[in-house]
């Protein structure tokens, strides 16, 4: 038994956690059939990706479909921001009045942080251009129901809504990365240099 790709409305947005998709929801890069031509959509680049209002893909699932195969093909950023800062201890008075009218004035003990230096590293060179799998994250009610929504099923439900608002996004994930690792590995190296102070990852 098939069965039919839940609304639109049904999709969780902003939670892609890929585990949680079915195995046979997860296109691999070698399942697609390469494309020969690129996306003609219009779009906006902004700080955090690509963006696209262009009707070319509101109502034409191809159309939709050849706009992600396009832009995934584009590295993501990758950068690492570094900051290293000591804690500065001051004392501060404050003056209050009374309910009796009369002033005092006690010390409060503040602190601040300090930076010393605060640089980021680009890595976007160390990105493989080539993705490596695609999937479609269910909503609960989805996976509760033993339904399958593949990309394709996804894409189609969303040209088809008649939606005054609607929104369908892709977000790119890191694989292969030991962050914690990287992390730990930068503050040691910083830290081997004889710099005392607190460092952020």
């Amino acid at each position: 038994r098939t069965s039919s790709a839940p609304d639109i409305g049904d999709f969780q947005h902003n939670y892609f956690d890929i585990s949680k998709a079915p195995k046979s929801a997860v296109i691999h890069y070698n399942e697609v059939v390469p494309f020969s031509e690129v996306s003609r959509a219009e779009i906006k680049r902004k700080s955090d990706g690509v963006l696209s209002v262009d009707p070319l893909i509101d109502d034409n699932p191809d159309q939709l479909w050849l706009y992600f195969m396009t832009y995934l093909n584009e590295k993501p950023y990758l950068g690492v921001n570094i900051h290293g800062y000591h804690v500065q201890h001051y004392t501060t008075y404050e003056r209050r009045r009374s309910t009796g009218g009369h002033y005092r004035t006690r010390t409060v003990q503040r602190t601040h942080n300090v930076t010393d230096f605060h640089l980021t590293i680009d890595l976007t060179s160390y990105v493989s251009r080539q993705w490596l799998r695609i999937a479609v994250i269910p909503s609960k009610n989805t996976m509760k129901a033993g339904e399958v929504v593949s990309l394709r099923h996804a894409i189609e439900q969303y040209t088809r809504s008649e939606k005054n608002l609607k929104e369908i996004v892709c977000q790119k994930q890191f694989v292969g990365w030991n962050f914690q690792e990287l992390k730990n590995k930068i503050k040691g190296l910083i830290s081997s240099t004889g710099y005392p102070h607190h460092i952020g990852v």
